[in-house]
């Protein structure tokens, strides 16, 4: 129990899965207990990749975590675990689907680069995450669906805490804790607070980016600064699903030109039972 690796160090231009282990797949394999401090891993061109594993499939994840360090690469790149990934094929009757694809209690505060689907702790779920923690103070930076703690949601994601100092950088699909929440996707009982700088160019939110799927019982607060041109919200910038029992409360400060809202940006959804105490700067098309 409680295992530590120090100083993991992996760099190859171009290449995929690539972590501590890089691809995982087989009858329900978990990983649990281990830390990682100050890795450094780095593919140039590479998809999946993350301080742990880069590529997991079907697996549980429970108690791990990545202190210090740098992760870069393309697509799909999170500070623990690139791709978090769930295929529902069972062929025997005693299989439980709640128990694969499963992160739980594990953290990261690496920095990290790439392109799309960019996030602090994964890259792209779609398993389930709980009761995970970033209180990242590092960078996460891309282009497109950048989270702070997940890049691009097509999972669950439930008990989780973003308490963040850190710069989360993109252009669109960028928010505080999770970049895109996709179709079906939920996301229930979270937070993201802290002091963190959330910036893109458009679908900019202090939780998520762009939302597709459905979010309840979830809050943005502290002192965040989410900063983008269109469609920026203080929870969410642009709500194309449901949205239920959330709040963005405290000094969010939200800084856009146009469809900027203290709590969304623009909503073509449903939103019930939710509320702002946003600060908003912009010129056109501005709600509190």
């Amino acid at each position: 129990q409680n295992h530590k690796i120090s100083g993991f160090y992996y760099t190859k231009q171009g290449k995929d899965r690539m972590g501590l282990f890089g691809y995982i797949n087989g009858k329900s394999p978990e990983i649990s207990d281990l830390s990682i401090i100050d890795p450094n891993i780095s593919s140039k061109g590479g998809n999946y990749i993350g301080a742990l594993v880069g590529h997991i499939v079907n697996g549980s994840v429970i108690n791990c975590h990545v202190t210090g360090g740098n992760i870069s690469g393309s697509d799909k790149i999170g500070g623990l675990i690139g791709w978090n990934n769930t295929i529902l094929n069972f062929t025997e009757p005693d299989e439980q689907w709640c128990e694969i694809g499963k992160i739980s209690r594990c953290s990261s505060d690496a920095n990290i680069i790439g392109n799309n689907q960019i996030g602090g702790l994964v890259g792209l779920n779609d398993g389930i995450i709980s009761d995970c923690n970033s209180t990242e103070e590092a960078d996460v930076k891309g282009l497109i669906e950048i989270g702070g703690l997940i890049g691009s949601n097509k999972g669950i994601i439930i008990d989780c805490n973003m308490v963040s100092n850190a710069n989360i950088t993109g252009t669109n699909s960028v928010g505080g804790m999770v970049g895109l929440n996709n179709d079906k996707a939920v996301i229930i009982n979270c937070l993201a607070s802290g002091y963190p700088n959330v910036t893109g160019t458009r679908e900019i939110g202090g939780l998520v980016g762009l939302n597709k799927g459905c979010i309840s019982d979830c809050f943005t607060s502290g002192k965040a600064d989410v900063t983008g041109l269109a469609k920026i919200g203080g929870f969410t910038g642009i709500n194309d699903g449901i949205i239920i029992d959330c709040n963005t409360i405290a000094d969010v400060n939200v800084l856009g030109q146009t469809e900027t809202g203290g709590f969304a940006g623009l909503n073509s959804g449903y939103i019930e039972d939710c509320n702002s105490t946003s600060i908003v700067t912009g010129e056109n098309q501005i709600g509190g």
